[in-house]
């Protein structure tokens, strides 16, 4: 498990803001999301026996990388080993356990709170883990706010630009 607090992000933070939180934790591979549950006669949904080993097994390996709480909103990336079996699988069916695994050992305060998720087939990751960074970002509305304030300075900057060249020509005419 790495716990990484750059200088670089403090730099963008700004003076007297703590700096981004990243942690990478190294998994099991979960069973598919397809199964994760099935029905029983009397009792409704419950956890397959392969969920239930996966989330006790990955659950002690969690707890002896000890990664801090990334708290907020957060920021996802998982890269899965290729199977050595190279069977076809679905990327996406791995993501909910994983969400829940780190959700459950309070790694992040909510699923709902992860605004970006990336997932991807990783050669150099042994095959049956995962590798997952859980970064601490910006909510969604500021850093559109701040992107948008970037391009009305940069549309502000062309035109003040165009009025000085404007403005050159012009003295250069009654010279």
């Amino acid at each position: 498990m790495q716990t990484r607090e750059t200088s670089a992000t403090t730099e963008k933070r700004g003076p007297g803001c703590p700096p981004f939180l990243e942690i990478v934790v190294n998994l099991p591979t979960p069973p598919s999301t397809n199964a994760l549950w099935s029905n029983v006669a009397g009792k409704g949904r419950v956890k397959t026996q392969s969920y239930r080993e996966w989330r006790e097994a990955a659950g002690w390996d969690l707890r002896c990388q000890r990664p801090r709480s990334v708290p907020g909103v957060v920021a996802v990336t998982i890269l899965a080993g290729l199977s050595e079996q190279r069977r076809k699988r679905d990327a996406d069916n791995l993501i909910k356990p994983l969400l829940d695994l780190i959700t459950e050992h309070r790694i992040i305060d909510d699923d709902s709170n992860v605004v970006v998720l990336q997932m991807r087939w990783e050669p150099v990751v042994p095959a049956g883990r995962v590798l997952v960074e859980v970064r601490h970002c910006r909510q969604p509305a500021v850093r559109q706010r701040v992107a948008d304030g970037a391009r009305r300075f940069r549309e502000a900057a062309a035109r003040l630009r165009e009025h000085v060249d404007a403005l050159g020509s012009v003295a250069e005419g009654s010279a």
